[in-house]
C-alpha cells in the first residue's frame, strides 16, 4: 500500500463522521506524509498502522466521554428508535471496532429496558453475530416475538438504484 492508497482507504472509513472532522483529519495525515518527506513513505504507513487501525482511532476521539454521554442520551431514552441503514460502510469496507461499539451503546441500553427500536439494514443476522456476538445476540433476542426479517438481494432491489436506472434509460 502507498500513500494515496492509505489517504483513498481512510477517506472511505471516514465517511461516517462529520465533514469537518473528515477534512480535518485527512489533512492532518497528508501533512504527516509530507513533513515526513516522500523518501520515508513507507516508514510513515508502517507506523501508522492500517487504514482501518487509523480511522477506528480518529472516530473514538472525535468525541469525548460528556459529548458522547450528551449525544447518546436521546438515543438511548426515545420512545421509538428507527436506525435506518444500521452499520452500513462505504462500499467493500467493514465496520470499525469503533462503529460497532457505538452501536453496542445504543442497542445495549435499548435492551435493558426493552425499548422498542426498528433496524434497517443491509446486514443478515448471521453477519450481526459475526461482526460481534454480544450485539448481533441483543438484536437477536429483541426480535424474537415479532421479528419480520426481509431479505432482498440484488441491485435490482434496491428503488434508488431502479430510480437511477430508470432515469438513465429516460435520458
Amino acid at each position: 500500500m502507498n500513500r494515496k492508497e492509505f489517504m483513498e482507504r481512510l477517506a472511505k472509513l471516514l465517511w461516517n463522521i462529520s465533514e469537518s472532522e473528515r477534512e480535518e483529519a485527512l489533512q492532518y495525515y497528508n501533512d504527516y506524509f509530507d513533513d515526513a518527506g516522500i523518501e520515508n513513505e513507507s516508514r510513515v504507513l508502517e507506523e501508522l498502522g492500517s487504514p482501518e487501525q487509523v480511522a477506528q482511532k480518529i472516530k473514538a476521539a472525535s468525541l469525548d466521554g460528556d459529548a458522547r454521554s450528551k449525544m447518546m442520551e436521546p438515543l438511548k431514552n426515545a420512545e421509538v428508535l428507527y436506525l435506518d441503514d444500521f452499520l452500513k460502510t462505504a462500499r467493500g469496507t467493514a465496520p470499525t471496532k469503533a462503529d460497532i461499539e457505538l452501536a453496542f451503546d445504543i442497542i445495549g441500553a435499548r435492551y435493558n429496558t426493552k425499548a422498542l427500536t426498528l433496524l434497517s439494514t443491509e446486514l443478515t443476522v448471521d453477519e450481526l453475530l459475526s461482526l460481534d456476538v454480544a450485539l448481533g445476540g441483543r438484536i437477536h433476542e429483541m426480535c424474537r416475538k415479532g421479528a419480520q426479517y426481509l431479505s432482498f438481494a440484488g441491485e435490482e432491489k434496491n428503488w434508488r438504484l431502479r430510480q437511477d436506472t430508470a432515469e438513465q434509460i429516460a435520458i
